[in-house]
Formats: structure tokens, sequence, C-alpha cells
């Protein structure tokens, strides 16, 4: 029989309840419940307090048999000092399992009051350990978004790159079959072979960066040629009267202004285009080296990049 039960036992034959005998020995009754279901031991004291009102001994009411004739007698002395800290620890523990954690704080995601058991974080926010593990796997998810998109925005001016290269190659490749051709009608001049050998090599440059400065994110072509095409053709206004002849004058003179517009517009084109390609070969290999490194990641897209990227 355990302790409790004999608590128990002792306590039915004195026809007491729980209550009544928390009464006499100054405890509740929630403490009588515990030691009954051997949930908690009472201490030294009380040991003797139930003793004396159950009219039992001391061997009795903590268990200890008896001896017989048949056996030694053995040794009952209480060592009081182990029971007292056993008592004390028992007693203890169950006060501190029953006293609720202090509060730390409140979650500012769920609300909830956060302990020292289910604390997240602290600084620079309260958070409990859910909403924390939470916004880090958020924080996980965004970052592994970013890189998705930035992985994306980078094969993008990849192939941008790349096309700027195949096509820059064609306009090479036709250059140089030209050059080929005037140079095998001028074979016989050594001189001028080697002149027009070298001037094709000079053009393949030049219409190769130029075409490819175009497929680049550098801008500064595609600017130049901008500025030239877009530039505004204003013609003076036609006075003319309001008779047949006056409208004729009217339309031919329309039709001359359109003429030159469309003339204008042809030598501005033709102007920003040769104002590019001398620009081209100089600013292609840094704006190809620029471009290869933002490929590999060595150095951040720019706004502009985004732009083109996406346009």
């Amino acid at each position: 029989m355990t302790y409790g039960k004999k608590i128990s036992q002792l306590r039915r034959s004195k026809n007491l309840t729980q209550q009544q005998l928390g009464d006499s020995l100054n405890v509740s009754a929630q403490a009588i419940s515990k030691w009954e279901h051997d949930l908690a031991e009472p201490d030294l004291s009380t040991i003797k307090k139930m003793a004396a009102l159950f009219e039992v001994s001391l061997d009795e009411l903590l268990g200890v048999d008896a001896p017989t004739a048949e056996t030694p007698v053995a040794d009952t002395t209480i060592d009081t000092e182990k029971l007292t800290t056993d008592v004390t620890t028992t007693v203890k523990k169950v006060i501190e399992e029953s006293t609720p954690e202090a509060p730390l704080g409140f979650c500012v995601v769920c609300g909830s009051t956060v302990v020292e058991g289910n604390k997240g974080t602290l600084k620079p926010k309260v958070m409990c350990k859910s909403c924390l593990a939470k916004e880090v796997s958020k924080r996980k998810n965004a970052e592994a978004e970013k890189e998705r998109k930035l992985a994306e925005d980078r094969e993008g001016l990849n192939k941008r790159r790349r096309r700027s290269l195949f096509f820059g190659s064609l306009v090479a490749i036709a250059i140089m079959i030209v050059t080929i051709f005037f140079m095998t009608k001028e074979h016989s001049n050594p001189g001028m072979t080697a002149a027009t050998f070298f001037i094709g090599l000079l053009l393949c440059y030049v219409g190769f960066s130029l075409v490819s400065m175009f497929f680049l994110p550098s801008g500064i072509v595609t600017n130049i040629m901008m500025f030239f095409i877009a530039a505004p053709i204003r013609f003076p206004g036609v006075i003319f009267t309001l008779d047949w002849d006056g409208f004729v004058f009217l339309i031919a003179v329309k039709i001359l202004f359109a003429i030159l517009g469309f003339l204008i517009g042809c030598l501005l084109f033709f102007v920003g285009l040769v104002i590019s390609a001398v620009v081209s070969p100089f600013v292609y290999p840094y704006v190809m080296y620029k471009t290869s490194r933002k490929v590999k990641g060595v150095i951040p897209l720019t706004k502009e990049d985004y732009e083109y990227i996406h346009k």
C-alpha cells in the first residue's frame, strides 16, 4: 500500500473529509488530495500531527512493517534529515510547477502572452516562438524569390548580350565578304589590296560595335540616334487665297514640305548613324566588359538595366 493510500484509508476510518482533515492540519483540501494521489508528501511536522490525529504510530503511518519473532528486528530509525530534505524538494517542485511563468511581453503578430517557454525574440520587437519561425520562413522565401528574379534578369541580360554578338558578327561577316570581293578586283595592285584589307577590318569592327551597341543596355548609341530621329522639323505656315489656284498652291507646297521633311529626316538619321559609328568602337569594349560583370553577378544591375531588360 502506498503512502497516499494509507492516508486515505486512515482518513476514511475516522470519517473525515479532505477538507476536515486539511482544516485540522492547517492545509488545503487540495494538498490532502495530492498526498492521497502520491503527487506530493507532507513535511515531518505534519506527519507527526497526522499520526496523533489518526491515533497510530509513525511506523504504521509511514508503512514500516513491525518486526516478528522469526525475523531479526530491523532498524526502523527514521532519517529525519533525509525525510525533511525529500519533503522540501517535493514541495518546491510542486510550487514551481503550479506557479505560472512571469510574462515577458505580448507578441506583436498574434497578440499572445510571451513567456520564457514560448519566447521567440524580444528585440527589436516581441514575438513568440511560432510567429518568429513563420517570420523567418517568410523572409527566407522572399529572399529566395528575389534571388530567382535576379537570376532571371541576369539571364535576360545575357540573352541580349549573346544577341548583340550574333547580329554584330553577321554585320562584320557581311562587311568582310564585301572587302574580300573588292580585294579580288585589286589583286594586281598589292598596295591597294593591303589598304582595302585594313580598311575592311576597321569597317568590320565599326559595324560590329555599332550593331552590338543597339542590343546592350548602355543607351549611348540609342540616345544619339533618337536625338537626331526625333528632332522636330518645322516649316513655316503657308498663306494662300481662297480660290482654286490657292488650294492647288497649298497642296503643292505641302507636298514639297513633306519631301523636304523626309529628306531632312534621312539626313539627320545618316548624321546620327555616322556619329554613333564613330562613338561605338570606343565605348563598346567598356560597355561589353561591364555587361559581362553584371551577368556574372560581380556588380549589381541598375534601374536602367531592369527597364531595358523588361521593355
